[in-house]
């Protein structure tokens, strides 16, 4: 097939935001990676970084590999691409844009699993210039609602009073120009479900634990600094273990879970579910349709490895999945 490797560009950001520009050019090395593993597989293939704000031409290519996410620059890109491919009648891979539309608000989303009976962190959303009145309990985490990736999220999120909390809702509504999430910080372990394929056809790749050492100053929580900058402490001392060590029945209460809320939200294909795990008690975070598959470093990619699939052939299965839907 003649593919195109879409992706946003990436080489702008926004005042403020400057370190986590790392975060959103990843994707120029994802996309190279991807545009490989499908020539490899015998596909014609372009890589096209792509302007929000121009998007003709994708008509003439057969399949779309959809790498689109919103950057500083351009937020809620992915919903709009996926929107012009929708009505282009061009068929892609990853979640729809009512899925994408749905998980980019992450209190939406917490709000329909909740609904749905699912347990997750008390929250509260806090509108720029409005008062702060809450009702929940010091410590709480607070983080931009619709980013990802644990973008926005530094060690002064976990707030223990007033003048904290206060400091930095105002900075989110300054640096990120959106509301801020304020949630109940649930002491506990963070576990994360990699989910790949689509009814009928749906497997949790593998569960995975972030492990914060005893050495690990602050609050666990996964920050930016742990996630994307390998010059900071954080970056080294934190870890990945796969699989945890979960006691008898509970691995599958966090995988029956995980894949409740990707039918729940309509995902497809791929995509990851956060937890964390209070004792024998999961409560979900957030989940990311169309996760990060960067060969080098991805969660996503490590738990397809851990499950046998090659790169090669954890790409293959993501086109061939999207194909039938």
């Amino acid at each position: 097939m003649k593919i195109a490797v879409v992706h946003c560009i990436a080489d702008q950001t926004v005042t403020g935001r400057e370190k986590e520009q790392l975060a959103d050019r990843e994707v120029y090395e994802t996309a190279a990676a991807v545009q490989s593993a499908l020539e490899r597989l015998g596909h014609e293939v372009d890589r096209i970084p792509i302007d929000p704000r121009r998007m003709d031409g994708l008509d003439r290519y057969d399949w779309i590999f959809n790498l689109a996410e919103s950057t500083s620059v351009f937020p809620f890109a992915e919903v709009e691409i996926a929107k012009w491919m929708e009505k282009l009648g061009v068929p892609f891979t990853g979640s729809s844009s009512e899925t994408l539309r749905i998980c980019v608000d992450k209190a939406k989303t917490k709000d329909k699993i909740h609904r749905a009976g699912i347990r997750t962190p008390a929250w509260r959303v806090i509108h720029p210039r409005e008062r702060i009145e809450l009702e929940l309990p010091f410590p709480l985490i607070v983080k931009p609602v619709h980013e990802d990736g644990s973008v926005g999220i530094f060690t002064d999120s976990f707030v223990r009073n007033e003048a904290e909390l206060e400091k930095k809702v105002r900075e989110i509504h300054r640096i990120y120009r959106q509301p801020a999430l304020v949630e109940e910080y649930i002491e506990g372990r963070d576990i994360t479900a990699s989910i790949l394929g689509n009814d009928g056809d749906m497997i949790v790749l593998q569960l995975s634990e972030t492990i914060y050492p005893k050495e690990y100053k602050g609050p666990k929580i996964l920050t930016y600094e742990a996630k994307w900058l390998p010059d900071s402490e954080a970056f080294h001392i934190t870890s990945i273990q796969r699989p945890p060590e979960l006691k008898d029945g509970l691995w599958e209460t966090i995988e029956d879970i995980a894949m409740r809320v990707f039918r729940m939200v309509g995902c497809q294909d791929y995509a990851q579910v956060d937890f964390r795990l209070q004792e024998d008690t999961p409560y979900f975070l957030e989940i990311n349709p169309n996760p990060c598959i960067n060969p080098n470093g991805s969660g996503f990619v490590r738990a397809g490895k851990e499950k046998g699939y090659s790169y090669e052939r954890l790409i293959h299965k993501i086109l061939e999945q999207s194909m039938k839907t």
